[in-house]
């Protein structure tokens, strides 16, 4: 396999990984096969840290949209939890002064066809 051979796998595969191999694959057929041996051990070790740490970072990921997600729906599960057995918060919600609370007043915001230009 020739140097161009190996140049057009690189461009096909398009991959870091696989770039690195081909590297070193291109480093042998010029230098002779010695050195690729201890190479190849420290792209292993670099591969493996490169492929770990990819994990951590997608896992990292998912774990903020868990807790993103949890901190949407827990509020509600506690307000249902509060409000389907009977006791004071559902006494209050029942009461006047809850009506009162569940509907609180319109606010009186001009919108923008009314408002005085010349007023700023």
């Amino acid at each position: 396999m020739s140097n161009q051979d190996l140049e057009i796998v690189k461009a096909e595969l398009a991959d870091p990984t696989s770039d690195r191999v081909l590297e070193v694959l291109v480093l042998a057929q010029e230098r002779g096969g010695a050195i690729v041996t201890s190479i190849l051990d420290d792209l292993i070790t670099a591969t493996t840290r490169d492929v770990k740490l990819l994990d951590e970072i997608d896992s990292q990921a998912l774990e903020m949209k868990i807790n993103a997600r949890a901190v949407l729906v827990l509020p509600w599960l506690v307000l249902v939890a509060l409000t389907v057995r009977g006791g004071a918060f559902r006494d209050f919600y029942e009461s006047p002064g809850g009506v009162r609370a569940e509907r609180p007043r319109r606010s009186r915001v001009q919108s923008p066809s009314r408002v005085n230009p010349r007023r700023r």
